[in-house]
């Protein structure tokens, strides 16, 4: 099981980021956690519209890292 994560900056200040966790998940694959994000991605205009996707991580549930 995966979970789904992606960091989004503010546009012209990169020292504003946000974590943002989804709430949908875990998903049984990597694939359908990196099709999540994606999703996610393209959502943020519409919540945070000053920010950017900057990084995504699919993380293994139960992990640390």
């Amino acid at each position: 099981m995966f979970e789904a994560f992606m960091l989004a900056c503010m546009i012209g200040n990169s020292n504003i980021c946000h974590t943002i966790a989804d709430i949908e998940g875990p998903y049984a694959t990597h694939e359908e956690c990196i099709k999540r994000v994606n999703e996610m991605a393209y959502d943020l205009k519409d919540y945070m519209p000053n920010f950017m996707p900057l990084k995504y991580k699919c993380k293994q549930k139960g992990t640390r890292t």
